[in-house]
């Protein structure tokens, strides 16, 4: 359900604006909203050197691999501007000499191979360079004896050593000027290498010494990082707290003399909110609230209990409720795992995915929320294999409904096509209360009760023409003409169009029929073959067929009922009633809780 939401405009002395920024950031309570009539505030005076100071903080944060944990402690503000104008030059010093170590390293690693590559063909640089009257080639050739036939067939005046570098052929040729080499160098496919840039200094010196200047960094960073691992976060939470107070003013609107704030307060916490500001500032406050304009948009909090509450996390994947539309959340408590539990239905599975997701979640508590969706659909599929008789495929005793492929599966088609029926219109029903509740009780009526009214003109006809009941079939078109006259007067001519859909979104919870057919299924073929396997010598390998394939079989499983189960409420309960597009209650100094 949602959280009433009252809207309050605050009016204070500019000279006490930053006294409200504490108080409103220490209560947590409301959520301010900008002023787009008078345009922005202006933020306070610290807060260009906050932010500067808090996109460095992470930078270095980064460098040094500290994590910035979440946390709720602090320190104060002007310490820690003091300790960071420190700090932070002198991370970034270290940090600016071990990529320029880098970089001379990388290079420097080039130079070293050209010289290597120089020494084996029994060269040095000087000895490429200042001839008159040869020329100088060294690259790599496809075909070095083939190179050199050529070569003998131009000019009898010329040196070719060769050899084998990094798996490929180098040559070094010498070579009068007037010679025409370059073209027979070229029909072998020469790749020339340069040593023009190749310096003339130790280059073994000079990479030691680029090493050791990289690694003193790195260590004086590594001395660094460990005193201030425990600090970076509790100084990051501070900066961010402060920058948030210093430029929440932006959403203000300022007069000459005053300050005024708008936003909006749970219902139930402005009398507390209004008489602890007018006891902090002693009656020189003005405090009101005020009506809500009708197309505004106020922000919302969900106020469920606990097991309720895990199933945000969907609304959170689709959209939250806009302000007083009814909140679907209870509706995904209530008969997500159940279409989940009909789906997999197996007793055996259950219990083994109850065991799987209680242990995920003791392993990542971040997602605490998705696994307990996941252990309440569990115990509905320990509640349906109860119900079918099935525990890892196996039918242990008469069910109450078979889902043996053997037997009729009419039964469970029909209880199906009923789960679809009170499914789509509970999400009618709660359209129709949206409707009253945003339009009033005639838009509610053509509307939705329209949607209603056909179903039942339907039912009539097919109760009358089967016999079921004895009543003239005019009645049921009776029923259904003015079905079709409510929906083109809420809705006009586009949902006479619809019609057809809303008995498609009712076929389609046949779907919670195919899928624990699918999963049954392939649970017998696993078990038939592993039995084949028990009447012989090797047992074992049924033991590795009926533990792959059950294991597999509950993946898949799972994976179709839950994305199945979601469909259902996103696309046939949720298009009856939910329009979303809410945006979440926010309150100011709230986001550094954990």
């Amino acid at each position: 359900m949602l959280a009433d939401m009252s809207k309050v405009r605050i009016i204070v002395p500019k000279r006490l604006v930053d006294r409200l920024i504490e108080e409103l950031h220490a209560a947590k309570a409301m959520h301010i909203v900008e002023d787009t009539i008078s345009g922005p505030g202006q933020p306070l005076a610290a807060s260009e050197e906050i932010s500067d100071a808090l996109v460095k903080l992470r930078a270095i944060a980064a460098q040094l691999r500290i994590p910035l944990t979440p946390t709720t402690q602090y320190n104060d503000l002007k310490l820690i501007l003091k300790e960071l104008s420190v700090l932070i030059p002198l991370v970034q010093k270290n940090t600016d000499t071990i990529k320029q170590s880098d970089a001379k390293l990388k290079e420097l690693s080039q130079f070293i191979e050209k010289e290597r590559m120089l020494h084996s063909l029994s060269l040095k640089k000087q000895d490429l360079y200042n001839y008159e009257s040869i020329s100088c080639y060294i690259g790599t050739v496809d075909n070095v004896e083939a190179c050199h036939a050529d070569i003998e067939h131009i000019t009898r005046k010329f040196k070719l050593t060769h050899c084998v570098y990094n798996k490929r052929s180098h040559i070094a040729l010498f070579a009068e000027k007037n010679a025409d080499v370059k073209s027979v160098l070229a029909n072998h496919g020469f790749s020339p290498l340069l040593f023009d840039d190749l310096p003339d200094i130790d280059l073994q010196a000079a990479y030691a010494d680029s090493k050791h200047k990289k690694e003193a960094a790195e260590k004086r960073l590594a001395q660094i990082a460990p005193k201030y691992k425990n600090l970076l976060p509790i100084y990051e939470n501070t900066l961010s707290d402060a920058l948030e107070k210093a430029e929440i003013p932006l959403q203000f609107r300022e007069t000459s003399a005053a300050s005024i704030v708008y936003g909006f307060i749970p219902a139930l916490s402005v009398s507390q909110i209004t008489e602890k500001l007018q006891k902090a500032f002693r009656g020189r406050i003005y405090i009101e609230s005020i009506k809500t304009g009708h197309h505004e948009k106020v922000p919302v909090e969900l106020t469920n209990i606990p097991p309720v509450r895990n199933f945000k996390f969907f609304l959170d994947l689709y959209s939250l409720p806009k302000y007083k539309e009814i909140d679907p959340s209870w509706f995904l408590f209530l008969t997500f795992p159940l279409l989940f539990g009909f789906m997999l239905g197996d007793w055996g599975y259950g219990i083994t995915t109850l065991l799987i997701f209680w242990l995920l979640k003791k392993k990542m508590p971040q997602m605490k929320s998705f696994f307990n969706i996941l252990i309440f659909s569990s115990w509905a599929t320990v509640f349906f294999g109860l119900i079918f008789g099935e525990f890892f495929g196996i039918e242990f005793y008469h069910p109450l409904i078979s889902r043996n492929p053997e037997f009729s599966l009419m039964p469970l088609m029909i209880v199906a096509i009923i789960i679809g029926i009170l499914h789509v219109n509970a999400g009618l029903i709660a359209g129709f209360i949206n409707e009253f509740k945003g339009h009033g009780l005639k838009a509610a009526i053509f509307r939705k009760g329209g949607w209603m009214l056909l179903e039942v003109g339907i039912a009539l006809l097919a109760a009358s023409y089967t016999h079921v009941i004895s009543l003239a079939p005019i009645v049921g078109y009776l029923v259904l003409a003015l079905a079709i006259t409510f929906l083109y007067k809420g809705e006009g001519a586009t949902s006479l169009v619809e019609i057809p859909g809303i008995f498609g979104n009712i076929l389609s919870y046949v779907r919670l029929m195919a899928i624990g057919l699918s999963s049954v299924g392939l649970a017998l073929v696993v078990n038939d073959l592993a039995e084949g396997f028990f009447h012989s010598d090797l047992a074992i390998v049924g033991i590795i067929i009926l533990v792959l394939g059950h294991a597999i079989n509950i993946t898949l499983g799972c994976l179709g009922s839950f994305l199945h189960s979601l469909r259902l409420h996103y696309v046939e309960l949720f298009t009856k009633f939910y329009h979303g597009g809410g945006i979440p209650f926010k309150p100011f100094g709230m986001k550094n809780e954990i």
